[in-house]
């Protein structure tokens, strides 16, 4: 991450604090503590203002966390280390911790699966039996919507014209730029953000309840994602997108809050009564487009709220 995106997150202030609090209400002086995706250092600067032994780990380059530590006067509390998350053993940090800080997340429900992962095997192999995890779980919700300006297959349209251009212009075949286009979107496809994080949504329409996907908790092994997300439809509408809801919690408090969105290919016809089901499946992880239908699967009570 670049430290301007960095400094847009931090100037997420609400959301910073909210972390900051619970670090300083949970972490106890004496703790070993393992700040991993540790970034520019923040969360684990005050980790260490609340006593704790600090050793914050990122695969890019911590020179700006440690500058941070020195200008804080917390360098002799913290160790940084420069190593891949999925490498690290208790021999190469030191021993095992007695708390875990792993704001490791993309606000991305399909790429965050292996985040999870990862997460679940640092509470795995690096953490003393008891030890405090920050989040503790992580709570995914969606909702089915109408979304005008986030139709896919306007864009599709638009790439297929901008295709045959550049073919005109310049004689040469041009889908494998396209194809990627699409797999790949560039930033302004998505939503911008608020200051709070969250998408603007103002054209959007809900056909669903907020409806439950699936829950990460780091005090139990780890579980595979579902293979579908199911939601009953209380509007009639085109259902060409789903919004995602993050929730990072320590207990009962929420840290902070996240959204995402992923497009329907193709969007689908719904009406008031019907049972949706949308496949979570390797297009969805590829590309983030969902392959939406009518309800079949046997109906299961995890789907419900």
């Amino acid at each position: 991450m670049l430290p301007h995106q960095h400094l847009t997150l931090l100037m997420r202030w609400e959301r910073g604090l909210a972390l900051k609090q619970l670090i300083s209400a949970v972490i106890k002086p004496g703790m070993r503590v393992l700040d991993a995706g540790t970034g520019t250092g923040v969360a684990a600067l005050w980790a260490a203002q609340a006593g704790a032994e600090v050793v914050g780990v990122d695969r890019g380059d911590l020179e700006i966390a440690t500058q941070m530590a020195k200008a804080n006067g917390l360098a002799e509390r913290v160790r940084f280390l420069q190593a891949d998350l999925n490498e690290l053993t208790p021999d190469l940090v030191g021993g095992r911790f007695d708390a875990l800080i792993a704001m490791v997340y993309f606000n991305d429900a399909r790429r965050d699966e292996a985040q999870s992962r990862l997460v679940h095997r640092l509470c795995e192999n690096l953490l003393h039996p008891g030890a405090i995890r920050i989040p503790d779980q992580v709570v995914y919700t969606a909702t089915l919507c109408e979304w005008p300006t986030q139709d896919l297959e306007t864009r599709k349209n638009r790439l297929l014209a901008q295709q045959q251009t550049l073919e005109g212009y310049y004689d040469l075949q041009f889908w494998p730029l396209m194809n990627q286009m699409q797999h790949s979107p560039p930033p302004s496809w998505y939503p911008e953000r608020g200051q709070d994080g969250m998408l603007q949504s103002a054209d959007l329409r809900v056909l669903s309840p907020v409806w439950p996907a699936f829950n990460v908790n780091y005090e139990a092994p780890g579980k595979p994602y579902p293979t579908h997300w199911v939601v009953p439809v209380n509007a009639d509408g085109l259902a060409n997108a789903v919004l995602w809801a993050q929730a990072l919690k320590y207990k009962d408090t929420l840290i902070f809050r996240n959204e995402s969105i992923s497009w329907c290919n193709p969007a689908l016809k719904v009406s008031r009564g019907e049972t949706i089901s949308a496949a979570l499946d390797a297009q969805w992880r590829a590309e983030n487009t969902l392959r939406v239908s009518t309800h079949q699967l046997p109906f299961s009570r995890s789907f419900a709220p």
